[in-house]
Order: structure tokens, then C-alpha cells, then sequence
């Protein structure tokens, strides 16, 4: 069975906040228009503020990507 160091399963389960459609400065509409050596840092901070435990980065439709399939 798997360790849970952090207790945070203590009862079997626990509710947590997600958000499940972040996106990054990879998509062309977000702007993050302060230094970008600080983006990653305010970024989780202001998901730790509003109570998010979970997020998942859904930058979709946004990326160029060549498959090889031409």
C-alpha cells in the first residue's frame, strides 16, 4: 500500500479544489505582462491563495506542432 507522508488521506479520501483549464504564457491570448523570472512563482501563489490544489495546464488549440504527418 501506497505511503501517505502528509496525512492528507487519513480518512481514505478528502476533498480537494481543481482547476482543470489553466493556461501559460504558450497560449497567444494569455498575457503576463511583469517579469517573467517571477511567472511561475505568482502564478502557483495565486492558485494557493484561492485554495487550488490541483491544476491542469489545458493550453488547448494553441500549439504548433508538426506531426510529420504531410
Amino acid at each position: 500500500m501506497a505511503r501517505d507522508p502528509d496525512g492528507i488521506f487519513q480518512s481514505g479520501a478528502t476533498w480537494l479544489r481543481a482547476d482543470f483549464h489553466l493556461h501559460t504564457r504558450a497560449d497567444k491570448e494569455f498575457r503576463f505582462t511583469d517579469n517573467e523570472n517571477e511567472f511561475t512563482g505568482r502564478y502557483v501563489d495565486a492558485l494557493a491563495k484561492a485554495g487550488v490544489g490541483i491544476g491542469v495546464i489545458t493550453n488547448h488549440n494553441k500549439f504548433e506542432v508538426d506531426l510529420g504527418m504531410n
